[in-house]
């Protein structure tokens, strides 16, 4: 989703993604982890349970992380309890990969 200038007023939910923003000319990119977002026509407010600068992400742990994920995924079904879990972990690991590779180079 796109907010521009003078965009109808809106509350949202987040899921698990990325967002990235504009301050003065630089493109800032963010992994969050759920959250929910308020637009109105003059501010954009985000309150996410975690964000984290593409720069920040600790990229060896991510792809731990990913890698945990699909191993547990494949002993489950999407039956048990726990699969949706494991998805949503799984997801937050590429989306932290993907942001990751977004971070400006030194």
């Amino acid at each position: 989703m796109d907010v521009l200038p003078g965009h109808a007023p809106l509350l949202t939910s987040l899921r698990v993604g990325e967002l990235h923003f504009k301050q003065d000319k630089e493109v800032h990119y963010l992994a969050i982890n759920r959250g929910f977002a308020e637009v109105t026509p003059t501010r954009t407010t985000v309150l996410a349970d975690t964000a984290e600068p593409a720069g920040e992400i600790d990229v060896a742990r991510a792809r731990a992380a990913q890698a945990r994920a699909e191993e547990r995924l494949k002993a489950l079904t999407p039956r048990d309890p726990g699969y949706p879990r494991e998805l949503e972990a799984l997801d937050r690991a590429r989306v932290r990969l993907r942001v990751a590779e977004k971070a400006p180079k030194e």
